[in-house]
């Protein structure tokens, strides 16, 4: 949520977007454009998972960094 209302967020493009306002969002949860832009979310805590066993049901899957998020 931001500022206590629930986001709704799909793919539209290769593009994550959320559908209440229709703002750009970047993997790190950062509005990169739109009424949001500027805007960041609250990191939520998760569970730790080791790589090789999501990986083993997820093959498609990459791991993305700061420094590679787009690609």
């Amino acid at each position: 949520s931001l500022d206590g209302e629930d986001l709704t967020f799909v793919v539209k493009d290769d593009v994550i977007v959320d559908t209440q306002t229709g703002s750009e969002w970047n993997i790190l949860g950062q509005a990169v454009a739109g009424e949001l832009d500027g805007r960041s979310l609250t990191p939520v805590v998760h569970a730790n998972h080791f790589w090789f066993a999501w990986q083993a049901f997820f093959p498609n899957s990459e791991i993305r960094t700061a420094d590679n998020i787009n690609g």
